[in-house]
This record gives C-alpha cells, structure tokens and sequence, in this order.
C-alpha cells in the first residue's frame, strides 16, 4: 500500500489539479520538514495550494525559503499564501470514507490533517484520494478544528516530554 501511494501520489495530485481548478505545490520537505510553534511540531505535507496570485519565491513565509520552480524547502512555519493544504491518498476500499465533498474520513487521517493545519496554521485541508480498486476519485474538506487540535498537541507535546527529552522508552 506505501509504494502504490508513493508511485500514484503526483497522478492523484495532478487529478485534484485538474478536477478543482486550483494550482497544487509541492514541498520540498523529506529532509526539512515544516516546523510549527513547538519543538517537537514538524510535518510534512504532501501539498499546499496556494492563494490566486501566488508567485512563490517566499511570498508571506516567516521562514526562509529556498525557491526551486514549484518546489520549497524550509524548516520552519506557519505558512503563508495558501487556500489549503492537500493531503494525497489511495485506499483499497470505500469503507470508512463518507461521500465526496465531506469531512466524512478515517478518523487516523482526520488527525494527520488537523497536525497539518496546526503546524502550517492553515485553515482549511484537502484531501484527494484514488481508489483503485472502485476506479474512483474523491476529494474530501477539512475545516480546521482547534479544540482537536489542543487535545493532540498537548498529547504529543507529553510523549515528547517523557519519551523524547527525558529519555524514556515507551513501555
């Protein structure tokens, strides 16, 4: 299932390109992901679409920015100029997936994107899946929830605090 998603990623990225209208960019960010208000709020999404107008090149980052086409590298947020991010998905079946246009996915996913629109403090993601095995495509909104969003962070930034920085192997 990773290497399907890896190998269709930008198809089903260029999909959601063609289906919505709107520009997708992609960041250059394996090696230097995203880093939010917190030490320990790193992400790295798959895409951000950016506002009409955007011309890259750093426009609105608090960070820097090192331009290369429609690529980014940076390491540090929030991130600035973009409508949404863009989560990219495959999955083998429709269970769990509610109708297109909803909020309506798996619940591991919902908060995938939520650490996303926290670290980008984006308010708005997308999320663009391909089921090959229905031959269908679906995109899917996330409108950015901050009470989810506390009640993640403060449970990651604990397990950070007991496992990363005191050095205390999960049990």
């Amino acid at each position: 299932a990773q290497r399907r998603g890896q190998i269709l990623e930008p198809a089903v990225a260029d999909w959601y390109a063609l289906e919505t209208g709107q520009r997708v960019l992609t960041l250059d960010v394996a090696d230097l992901p995203l880093r939010g208000p917190e030490s320990f709020t790193l992400a790295s999404p798959d895409r951000l679409v950016p506002a009409e107008g955007y011309e890259g090149a750093g426009v609105d980052f608090r960070f820097a920015v090192q331009h290369r086409g429609d690529h980014h590298t940076s390491v540090e947020g929030p991130v600035r100029g973009f409508i949404c991010g863009l989560e990219v998905k495959t999955a083998r079946s429709l269970a769990g997936w509610g109708d297109p246009g909803s909020d309506k996915i798996p619940v591991e996913k919902w908060i995938q994107c939520a650490w996303y629109m926290y670290v980008c403090d984006i308010d708005r993601w997308d999320v663009a899946v391909y089921f090959p095995m229905a031959d269908e495509f679906r995109t899917y909104t996330l409108v950015r929830d901050r009470a989810l969003e506390e009640r993640i962070v403060e449970r990651a930034g604990h397990w950070w605090r007991v496992h990363v920085e005191a050095d205390t192997p999960p049990a």
